[in-house]
């Protein structure tokens, strides 16, 4: 990614080079270096706001958003996931809108707003499902589950629970099928 930001810079390729730049925070964010990783956020969306770039901009404010939600100030992510949203809403962009709707509805669970979380997992089902995106529609049900559990509706979070566990089956993902396994165990017990 470091090469194609270099290229798209050096070619002034402003919507690879901000892509790029997401992408080097994805990395750096998933390797746990978070003040590196939204460094390059906000130089991607530096750059989006000098050029226009509303696509980079929505990626731009999703991942802003995940790092103040990591940081735990909650509101901030909101805030940011909620950018995001308009833009992708505005644009069309399905995948990134369900991506911002499973994460607020994260940072809402985490600020006690479970009918707000609800209503955004809900919606990111439909999209992912729509989208055939199995990863994505996995993740969503997994959430689900867990929702559903904490709103003590067992039917539902158990539904939902197998539903995550037999995506994460066909895609042989060992760590989605030991948290939804974990899941419907728990479930089970209940």
């Amino acid at each position: 990614f470091l090469a194609a930001h270099q290229q798209a810079e050096k070619d002034s390729l402003t919507t690879e080079h901000g892509l790029a730049s997401i992408r080097i925070g994805e990395v750096l964010y998933d390797r746990g270096s978070y003040d590196s990783a939204l460094t390059w956020f906000l130089h991607a969306r530096a750059l989006a706001a000098t050029h226009n770039l509303r696509q980079v901009q929505a990626y731009a404010q999703y991942y802003i958003g995940k790092f103040n939600e990591t940081k735990g100030a909650f509101s901030q992510a909101t805030k940011y996931y909620d950018s995001s949203l308009t833009i992708s809403r505005q644009d069309g962009d399905s995948t990134l809108l369900a991506l911002a709707l499973t994460s607020r509805g994260k940072n809402y669970i985490s600020e006690g707003k479970l009918n707000l979380a609800l209503l955004n997992y809900l919606e990111s089902f439909q999209l992912s499902e729509a989208l055939h995106d199995s990863l994505l529609f996995a993740q969503t049900c997994s959430h689900l589950g867990s929702l559903y559990m904490l709103l003590e509706q067992y039917d539902k979070a158990l539904d939902y629970s197998r539903k995550a566990l037999l995506f994460r089956g066909d895609m042989d993902n060992p760590e989605g099928i030991a948290k939804s396994c974990n899941n419907v165990a728990i479930l089970y017990h209940k």
